[in-house]
């Protein structure tokens, strides 16, 4: 068995960064992109609509929360991604009518 090397760890690797105070390569950088046009998205409601997600019940600088019937109110930050995906949880966001 080959011996365990947290160097090698990319996960390992980030942590040991932030710890050690540099700033965001520009892979990190990267990750972000298309938050603008969520955020864009995200301008057009305001609180009490209704979309596919639920009620608009708060809206921050950088996050969203929603009710939605026997669901507890829900808060996605613009920036969260769906578990194994590229795809932003919020990139299908449409107020109904």
């Amino acid at each position: 068995m080959k011996p365990f090397h947290y160097h090698e760890d990319p996960m390992y690797a980030a942590a040991a960064a932030i710890l050690a105070g540099q700033g965001i390569t520009e892979e990190a950088q990267q990750l972000e992109e298309g938050v603008e046009d969520i955020a864009s998205a995200v301008e057009e409601l305001k609180k009490g609509d209704k979309t596919n997600f639920g009620v608009v019940t708060d809206i921050g600088s950088n996050s969203i929360s929603f009710k939605a019937k026997d669901l507890p109110v829900t808060k996605i930050l613009f920036t969260q991604r769906k578990m194994g995906s590229k795809d932003f949880v919020l990139d299908k966001l449409v107020k109904l009518k």
